[in-house]
């Protein structure tokens, strides 16, 4: 097998968005819970791309490094010329918390450490965009753009809230003390200076060199210039799925019919772990929905007792051909940490898909859905179709006929529509977003 594109995602959401955009491209690609067996790998024969699903964004330092270290080494020995650290598209995190340079650097030492480091800034479907190195993210799909450290959600978010726009010193504060820029303007320039540019920034900065992104037409650029390094020096990009839409080489203006997602043939069950208020008005929008409120609390206190009793309203429900939407979203989570919730929800989920079998499956919150879904006794996921902008359905692959097939989309808290939930039931009538 000759692999054209591996990736490591340092979320489940994150990793479903990399997966969908490779696939829309026409890329054969798998998403794995873990380093692949090969037997899982043959299973699906040539593959174009290969991604693995972590969470590092969500780890501490040393979590960070036994993780990436294993990774990091499995993807030196693979054919892969471009590598691909997929962060979040807004590059929330922290020296302590899933730093971003503490995962350039063990990649480095793992690869090469000749590695060319490549930062892409934005992801302009998403609303994401860097103008001289400074990060700009919508407040919603669609909507007003605020500088990342005036951003109503990401300066305030509860774990890694950015307080710095300027992607260079955020990034130095983790350790790549010496990046690079290529600004926005310079795509402008004449192909043979722009590449004199690109050495030259790269010869000065031993650390990489961030690319802006203000357009589409940027994404290309980036990516011709990726695959031209690629055929002589490996490279390690990192940045948001707009790396893997850089390097399809490919924008679409809208989603093709063959990515539509179709309406589901039986109850949808989601379970929201995200404080984020866009997901508090998608759980408000989803009419169709049972409401579940979770108080975390009371399942980790007394897990035993408030599952049976949670899972026993599910199942008539979900028996009773209801859609059910669970969440945590103000319901006494002030005291609990983000890991707690994750991890509260992720017991309730396995306890629950024990007994029923949804038509689908939906997770919302970055960490909900990365415990969640490491929880479960699976080891893959393929792309299906597009619910939403950012939003992926997916099937998931398990030895485990309970849950093999099940289609389940997993979303952050920031993604998608306000009647995202209510899509993943009716399916997409239109195409939603551009990739």
């Amino acid at each position: 097998m000759s692999l054209k594109f591996a990736f490591y995602a340092d979320d489940f959401t994150g990793a479903t968005d990399t997966l969908a955009t490779l696939a829309r491209s026409g890329k054969r690609v798998m998403l794995f819970l873990d380093i692949p067996q090969q037997s899982h790998i043959y299973r699906y024969g040539s593959l174009d791309a290969i991604g693995i699903a972590g969470a590092a964004r969500s780890m501490t330092n040393d979590e960070q490094k036994s993780e990436l270290n294993r990774v990091a080494a499995w993807m030196s020995a693979c054919t892969a010329p471009i590598l691909h650290y997929k962060t979040c598209s807004t590059f929330d995190s922290s020296p302590e918390l899933g730093s971003i340079g503490l995962a350039v650097s063990t990649f480095k030492k793992n690869i090469d450490e000749n590695t060319f480091v490549a930062i892409v800034g934005g992801q302009p479907n998403l609303g994401r965009y860097c103008l001289f190195g400074n990060i700009f993210a919508s407040f919603k799909y669609g909507g007003k753009v605020f500088r990342l450290d005036r951003h109503p959600t990401m300066s305030k978010h509860p774990v890694t809230p950015m307080c710095e726009s300027d992607l260079r010193k955020h990034l130095k504060l983790q350790g790549l003390e010496q990046l690079g820029l290529i600004p926005y303007t310079a795509y402008k320039m004449v192909l043979s200076d722009l590449r004199s540019l690109i050495s030259h920034e790269a010869a000065n900065n031993n650390d990489g060199l961030l690319f802006d992104v203000s357009d589409d037409c940027d994404l290309l650029n980036i990516g011709n210039h990726l695959a031209d390094i690629a055929s002589y020096r490996r490279v390690l990009a990192v940045g948001p799925s707009s790396v893997a839409i850089a390097i399809s080489n490919k924008i679409r203006a809208n989603y093709d019919d063959a990515f539509r997602c179709n309406p589901a043939s039986g109850p949808v069950l989601v379970m929201s772990g995200s404080m984020s208020p866009l997901n508090s008005r998608q759980i408000e929008a989803a009419t169709s929905f049972l409401h579940i409120p979770l108080n975390v609390s009371d399942i980790l206190s007394n897990p035993d007792k408030t599952c049976i009793e949670l899972t026993n309203i599910v199942k008539r429900a979900i028996d009773e051909g209801k859609n059910v939407l669970m969440y945590t979203s103000g319901v006494n989570v002030h005291d609990s940490t983000p890991a707690a919730i994750a991890d509260a929800t992720a017991l309730l989920l396995n306890r629950v898909l024990s007994v029923v079998r949804p038509a689908r499956l939906g997770l919302a919150g970055g960490d909900t859905s990365s415990r969640a879904i490491k929880s479960l006794d699976i080891w893959g996921i393929s792309y299906s179709g597009q619910v939403d902008s950012g939003c992926a359905l997916c099937v998931m692959h398990s030895d485990n006929p309970k849950l093999d097939g099940m289609e389940v989309m997993l979303k952050g808290g920031q993604m998608g529509s306000e009647n995202v939930f209510e899509l993943l039931c009716s399916g997409t009538q239109s195409m939603p977003g551009s990739v």
